[in-house]
């Protein structure tokens, strides 16, 4: 992912550093995004949404299929989206 910074940000951030953020830094294009399901969580007022969309792996360009589970909370009648920050997949 670093690769794919434009020069001008790797001169100026060096590999070890965006790894401390890449989680924050790093974007990934999903496409066709639609609902899956939806499941409620026992015993709360909260509820899981999953989506399911389309990425490109960045080498080839093959498109996959990817699966995001998006966690959302009912307050006073209204529905908000739980943030929960990105964690790395191998720690």
């Amino acid at each position: 992912m670093y690769e794919m910074f434009e020069p001008s940000f790797r001169a100026s951030q060096s590999f070890a550093e965006f790894q401390a953020h890449a989680p924050r830094l790093t974007r990934i294009p999903v496409e066709n995004l639609r609902i899956a399901s939806t499941a409620p969580v026992p015993g709360s007022s909260q509820v899981v949404v999953v989506l399911v969309g389309t990425t490109r792996l960045p080498r080839t360009g093959k498109a996959v299929e990817i699966l995001i589970h998006d966690p959302w909370v009912l307050d006073n009648g209204q529905w908000w989206r739980i943030d929960v920050p990105p964690q790395m997949p191998f720690k």
